[in-house]
């Protein structure tokens, strides 16, 4: 919630830092400003203000990003340490299961989910989690902001955002689900296959079977790699195209505006505001799918684990 408003914070800074160096005598005429000036300040004239406007914005995109990296090291800190609250946990519930219950159950599939997919939840479950909750508040409080300046403007943008990520999400879900289950089947087998190689080491040495043993785990290996780059490639391919769009809805909004009776420079409040806006919402909403893709193509291992 903090770091939602620090962001907030910085980017609605930009409207009073461009009112003011596009216009600063109007400013004199807002009614928050005279309350302001009329009882800390006492400024007297328009151009002795741009300098303390100019400092007041730096301050605050430096306080932005200074709350986003406290996050950042909170979020990432939070996620490894339920990391291994999950890890110890599942060794716990392995070591008091009955033995009839480990006859039945691959060790494989244990030490898989103790070791490697413990370590998987974090960076495809856990983390993603909190980056979605972070960056869903942060998404919602910036859309609020460009809603009071221009709520058309701020319908249209959000609208086709979302729209492309949405669509991208309903065509991709099964290939994920595919991808997901591979994976975790892949990663139980890589190290079953570990176990049996080198518990047979010495059969292996007098038959010279290296080669075999060694197709077995390259075929499994190949397989679970194939779907992991499936699953990136998934999470990464909407980014360019909608940088892309990102900068053709800017470029239109521009020009329309422009036709309007005070041209461009009548909105370059607006369109800084924009700017802006669209440079945190479109990493963000990247962000929150990639999270949602990493959660998704994560699903097999983290039944599998619990």
């Amino acid at each position: 919630i903090l770091g939602s408003f620090a962001e907030l914070l910085g980017i609605g800074a930009i409207v009073p830092f461009l009112g003011v160096l596009t216009s600063p005598e109007t400013v004199f005429s807002n009614e928050y400003f005279i309350f302001l000036n009329n009882s800390f300040f006492g400024y007297q004239n328009a151009d002795e203000i741009i300098l303390p406007v100019t400092i007041f914005f730096v301050v605050c995109v430096i306080f932005s990003a200074g709350i986003r990296i406290i996050m950042l090291w909170f979020q990432i800190r939070v996620s490894h340490a339920i990391g291994s609250d999950i890890s110890i946990l599942i060794y716990k519930k392995s070591l008091y299961k009955t033995y009839e219950e480990h006859l039945q159950r691959n060790s494989g599939e244990v030490i898989a989910a103790v070791t490697s997919k413990s370590t998987g939840i974090v960076s495809s479950t856990v983390l993603p989690s909190l980056l979605i909750i972070s960056s869903i508040l942060t998404i919602a409080l910036i859309s609020i902001l460009l809603f009071s300046v221009n709520p058309l403007i701020a319908s249209i943008t959000m609208l086709s955002f979302s729209l492309l990520y949405l669509i991208t999400i309903l065509l991709s879900k099964n290939i994920l689900s595919r991808y997901s289950e591979i994976v975790s089947d892949e990663q139980s087998m890589i190290v079953k296959t570990l176990q049996d190689g080198f518990g047979a080491i010495r059969d292996i040495l007098i038959y010279r079977s290296q080669e075999a043993y060694t197709e077995k785990y390259r075929n499994h290996d190949i397989s679970m790699r194939h779907a992991q780059g499936g699953i990136q490639v998934i999470g990464s391919m909407p980014r360019v195209i909608v940088e892309s769009f990102g900068v053709i809805v800017l470029s239109l909004i521009a020009f329309f505006i422009s036709l309007g009776p005070n041209g461009i420079s009548g909105a370059i409040t607006l369109l800084g505001l924009l700017g802006l806006s669209a440079q945190r919402l479109l990493p963000l909403l990247q962000l929150t799918y990639n999270s949602f893709v990493s959660i998704k193509g994560g699903r097999f291992a983290l039944m599998d684990a619990l």
